[in-house]
């Protein structure tokens, strides 16, 4: 199934073919000892000299590409034992189906590359059920409060069987959670509010009961319902907005928080101030202390009352006092304690550190006023229950100094390894894939407008759930998997209610940039610019590889192959882990990234003082790249890039951060100037992919796949994005799909140096002997034997791609001035490149001609050098690394 557009209602599907491969091969031991007692040599095999045998490509020409690739690793496979290749016999083994099925699908990963979930077997006949409940009739956007979406009968998906992980009494009093935006946080406090609270603004105690009584936490867990449902005094505090310039305002702003939050007590502390004995549904007062508090209640009453009145900035230790007594209040009359909830606690701190206008000292200031007041409340306090603070950035090392060590803060990261504490979080933000299965049942059952005329739903559900993987899949909380940012979903959902069923696409969307500004990451500049693109590129690569898993044996590999989807396949995408690519790429900084970004936090407060005017050091603008949401743990060790969505945000940004540096914009970056995508330097381009896949790319051996290597050369290439090119993997043409294509993107115009080039690469990769030792490889005869059918490789590589991808190239390419056909085929670390060169010449009528630009001798004047070869052979362009000159690389 295609990620763009749905395809019709009850169309059929292409599903995956799994390559053929002749087998099975016999070892040269094996061999040795039957030849030794007389055996006959295997069939398909034959003792005929190569001279004799018919030519190669015409003995290939009726097979496909993978019964032709396996043939001719068959006849490598012969030449390494000493024998010789039938090439008709192996053709004819082919045709008459003498194959063995083979070991994994085309591109994908070995068994034991696989999670023991992945190669566990899916049980069969199990029916929809997705496990978590949405809730209401219509997608509104706009609104996080509990109350409302409850008014409104808005669409909720039914996060409340977290409320129990979050109020456990074994963990620590007071806990942060931080997680980046629109990721359902504040709805999440309001709905734990709504639950805990004695009283609502907004709902009764009634219409709370009943809505929490189809929740899933009165189904999962009633003792924690009954115990604890509208029981607490809470005391919510919403920083959102604050964004003061100096101290004064700080302490204004830090007030007027303050008389929001204990606004809903106000009417009750009149009442008791009055000697009248209040009446709370569901909650037993204690009358006979009413008398003993008046006066508590009634000092309460006159102090909230100056604060409203006061133009003064009121002192901090004045407004926490506030909360504390009434806390004090609640805990003598009602015998419990208060829970303390937070919202967005970290934007105070995090806009005093952005704003240009200020200095240091009213910096500190303004931290110190929201730092000691939360203090006062949560440190030390006989009369809390529980805190909660929730927000983006961890604030821990800045401003907050020791003051708040008592708080446990979570992030993404945090209960990711199972043996560790158990993050509370996990199951409260975002969107599981469980979630999302939930949301696009309800959309297809009863919220798209055109649900009546879809012919079959089941397959419309699956094709909505892979595309919203595809684009917005990828975050990782603890130990659940597959998380998707909550708004995103959901405005998707609301974008696609009214559109057509062809219409509905995820494709180019980009809903979580669009939310709104991040003023600390876009004003971001970095000191050591090197070592942030470094960092970058390896991101960009575990992206690639990331997703190359998933195709290949991850969520949209199961899907795919599905008509309909099973709960126990959307419940398996939360709970294993994504596969391990085999290749590895600049390990270095990998180990840098996941120190970097699960670390104990930045090294001083000096790191984030001046955001905005100061550059960063590399480590402390990724650690707020992965807070803000633009990276998110992988595994323990690693950390990538969501989705593709925020991979494209991503490069944007860098673009910018690249320009801060006020660099000349026609200036090409190392890399990419190594790479010669910019000017069509094939052969630094094969200089350079020669030392890649030398000294950083490790994992590669006879096992690897075609798939592997397609993946690996995509991100090698992909820093050409960074220059205004488009790479895309596995391109749709008419007649198949091209392994890679590079050509210029909408953004070439602000890269003066970058040419209008249009490349096609297609890429063969030849196995080896898994029987013949290192040595023998290596050895200078039997590299010089490989090369030879490596390079036939090569050329049958770029035959397809005359003879299949060309003439819609060269329709794409019609605003190029250069088109470049590619052909490489690998051989572990080495490989055989061969290119052609076509320009763009236009007709008399208007009509647009590709000519033969063939490569001279000058073009790889010196370009040899000990590890690879170059010369030009009838006009193409040949480069190795297998064999330089005859002589071992």
């Amino acid at each position: 199934m295609a990620s763009g557009g749905s395809g019709s209602a009850g169309g059929q599907r292409k599903r995956k073919t799994n390559r053929l491969s002749v087998g099975p091969k016999e070892s040269r031991v094996d061999k040795a000892r039957r030849v030794q007692q007389g055996g006959q040599p295997s069939e398909g095999l034959s003792s005929q000299p190569l001279a004799d045998l018919v030519d190669w490509e015409e003995a290939i020409g009726g097979m496909t590409t993978s019964q032709a690739e396996e043939a001719l690793i068959e006849g490598i496979n012969e030449l390494q034992g000493g024998g010789q290749p039938s090439t008709a016999s192996a053709a004819a083994a082919v045709a008459d189906n003498r194959v063995a099925p083979a070991e994994q699908h085309a591109g994908s990963l070995s068994e034991g590359q696989r999670t023991p979930q992945q190669n566990g077997p899916v049980p069969s006949g199990v029916e929809i059920s997705p496990r978590s409940r949405v809730h209401g009739t219509h997608i509104q956007l706009g609104i996080s409060s509990w109350s409302s979406f409850i008014d409104s009968n808005a669409t909720l998906v039914d996060k409340s069987a977290a409320i129990a992980d979050v109020m456990d009494r074994n963990g620590n009093l007071v806990i942060a959670g931080l997680y980046p935006r629109r990721t359902g946080k504040s709805t999440f406090l309001n709905t734990l509010a709504s639950f805990l609270g004695i009283q609502d603004e907004d709902l009764s105690r009634a219409d709370r009961r009943a809505a929490f009584e189809g929740s899933t936490l009165f189904e999962t867990d009633r003792a924690f319902f009954e115990a604890n449902f509208g029981k607490y005094p809470v005391i919510k505090f919403d920083f959102k907005t604050q964004d003061p310039a100096s101290r004064g305002e700080a302490l204004h702003s830090v007030g007027e928080a303050m008389l929001r939050a204990v606004s809903p007590y106000v009417p009750l502390l009149k009442q008791i101030a009055s000697g009248c004995v209040p009446t709370i549904p569901g909650v037993e007062v204690d009358h006979i202390r009413v008398d003993e508090h008046k006066r508590l209640a009634s000092g309460l009453v006159d102090k909230i009352r100056r604060v409203e009145l006061s133009e003064a900035p009121p002192a901090v230790n004045g407004l926490s006092e506030v909360i504390i007594s009434l806390m004090e209040l609640f805990r003598k009359l009602l015998g419990v304690k208060s829970v303390v909830l937070v919202d967005e606690y970290d934007t105070p701190f995090m806009n005093a550190l952005h704003r240009p206008d200020i200095d240091d000292s009213t910096r500190g200031a303004i931290h110190r006023v929201y730092a000691n007041f939360l203090c006062d409340i949560l440190k030390g306090n006989n009369y809390l229950h529980k805190g909660v603070l929730v927000g983006v950035f961890d604030m821990r090392n800045v401003g907050l100094g020791s003051g708040l060590n008592l708080v446990e803060t979570y992030l993404a990261h945090s209960g990711i390894e199972r043996s560790g504490e158990a993050n509370p979080f996990q199951r409260a933000f975002g969107f599981t894939a469980s979630d999302v299965w939930g949301l696009v049942c309800t959309f297809v059952e009863s919220l798209w407008d055109h649900r009546h005329n879809c012919t079959n739903p089941e397959q419309f559900k699956r094709d909505l759930l892979v595309k919203c993987i595809r684009r917005f899949d990828g975050y990782r909380i603890g130990q659940v998997r597959c998380v998707f940012n909550t708004y995103v979903v959901v405005r998707f959902f609301e974008a696609s209610r009214q559109a057509q069923q062809d219409d509905i696409t995820a494709s180019g969307r980009s809903f979580w940039v669009q939310t709104g500004s991040m003023r600390a990451i876009e004003s971001i500049q970095v000191e050591s610019l090197e070592l942030f693109q470094r960092l970058l590129r390896c991101l960009m690569t575990v992206y690639h590889y990331r997703r190359a898993g998933q195709s290949d044996t991850g969520a949209i590999a199961d899907l795919d192959n599905v008509d309909r989807v099973r709960d126990d396949m959307v419940e398996r995408m939360g709970s294993q882990d994504q596969p391990v690519y085999p290749i590895d790429y600049d390990e270095g900084a990998h180990r840098m990234l996941a120190s970097i970004c699960m670390g104990q936090g930045l090294d001083s407060t000096t790191d984030l003082v001046g955001l905005g005017t100061r550059p960063l050091s590399a480590a402390a603008a990724i650690r707020l790249l992965y807070q803000a949401g633009y990276l998110t743990p992988i595994s323990a060790d690693r950390v990538g890039i969501p989705n593709e969505e925020v991979r494209d945000a991503l490069e944007d940004y860098c673009a910018k951060v690249v320009a801060k540096h006020k660099r000349n914009p026609a200036d090409v970056d190392a890399v990419n100037e190594s790479i010669g995508i910019y000017n069509g330097k094939l052969v630094q381009l094969a200089g350079s992919l020669n030392t890649c896949m030398m000294t950083t790319v490790t994992g590669l051996s006879t096992k690897t796949l075609e798939k592997e290597y397609h993946t690996m050369f995509s991100a090698f290439v992909h820093p050409a994005r960074m220059i205004g090119y488009e790479v895309s993997s596995q391109a749709p043409m008419e007649n198949g799909a091209s392994d890679v294509i590079v050509c210029p993107g909408v953004r070439i115009t602000e890269h003066p140096s970058s040419k209008p080039y249009y490349y096609v690469f297609e890429l063969k990769r030849v196995a080896d002997d898994p029987d013949m030792t290192y040595e023998l490889q290596m050895r200078p005869a039997h590299r010089q034997r490989v090369e030879r059918g490596i390079r036939r490789w090569a050329f049958s590589a770029l035959t397809q791609i005359k003879e299949r991808y060309q003439q819609a190239a060269a329709v794409r390419a019609r605003h190029c001035t250069v088109l470049y056909t590619v052909g490489i085929a690998f051989w572990l670390h080495r490989f055989f490149l061969v290119a052609k060169k076509y320009r763009r010449r236009e007709r008399s009528d208007g009509l647009v001609d590709w000519v033969d630009v063939p490569y001279e001798d000058a073009d790889v004047a010196g370009a040899s050098t000990s590890d690879k070869s170059a010369s030009v052979e009838n006009g193409i362009l040949v480069v190795s690394t297998v064999c330089s000159n005859g002589t071992l690389n």
